[in-house]
């Protein structure tokens, strides 16, 4: 089941071969649902909000109004909604002429399908990428935007060598994220994860664990992360704790999904 600008559909065939989405003039958000309840929506929804206005998209609902509309997506899946989901929310700058002039009117979609149990994450592997570099100055860096090619192609290129993930470092050496992840690490019984302005993803999973587990930003080299008692790479579908980290072996922990 899917919902596009203002309709429900149970036709996947909907998004148009000139809409703005392939060129990645687009923002979006992927939120767990546990049996039928979103985790965190309204967070979800106003850094949505957030990262529209920074690609300079217009929403065109209201947060009240589009959370409405993920909870009847949610109620016509009865199917998915017996155990873990995943809400797909993208904002396109829309339909138009070949280029990249804006539409006058943007396309805003959700999808609905099944999820893994978060619970359920296994460790990994990562790979710090020896050559593909996020930019700290752009700020495309710092939010959800469609433009994701760099990051597949290098988890692609980590999985060919063996491992599970891919992190990368900025030009200035410090360590970001892994492709769809944000990076936590624990050492001398603190937690640690790499500062926003260093081209980090505002990741909603981020968040909460500065609040809960009082996690501090700070900027981190790939020595000190290789060097930590523990490495998690989380999103908000999961905890994957780190067991190795390039050709370096790490202890991994296993933390409790928050909010379940």
């Amino acid at each position: 089941m899917i919902w596009i600008n203002g309709k429900f559909s149970d036709d996947p065939l909907q998004i148009s071969v000139f809409d703005k989405v392939i060129l990645g003039m687009s923002v979006f958000t992927s939120i767990l649902v546990d049996h039928g309840r979103p985790i965190w929506l309204r967070d979800h929804l106003r850094r949505l909000n957030a990262h529209a206005r920074v690609m300079r998209l217009k929403l065109g609902y209201t947060l009240e109004e589009i959370e409405e509309i993920c909870a009847e997506l949610v109620h016509r899946s009865p199917e998915v909604s017996c155990g873990f989901g995943a809400l797909r929310l993208e904002l396109t700058a829309g339909v138009g002429a070949r280029g990249l002039d804006y539409p006058p009117e943007s396309t805003l979609f959700m999808t609905y399908s099944t999820a893994a149990d978060p619970r359920a994450a296994t460790e990994v592997k990562i790979l710090c990428h020896p050559r593909y570099r996020r930019n700290a100055d752009d700020p495309l860096s710092r939010i959800k935007s469609g433009s994701y090619g760099l990051a597949a192609l290098a988890k692609q290129e980590a999985r060919l060598d063996g491992f599970d993930d891919v992190i990368f470092l900025n030009h200035h050496h410090h360590v970001t994220c892994a492709s769809s992840a944000n990076i936590l690490v624990m050492t001398g019984g603190k937690y640690y994860t790499p500062s926003l302005k260093d081209g980090v993803m505002d990741g909603m999973m981020r968040a909460h664990v500065m609040r809960e587990l009082k996690a501090e930003e700070r900027t981190l080299t790939l020595e000190e992360v290789k060097s930590c008692d523990h490495v998690w790479l989380i999103n908000s579908f999961g905890l994957r704790a780190v067991k190795q980290t390039d050709d370096v072996a790490m202890v991994p922990l296993m933390l409790e999904f928050p909010g379940l």
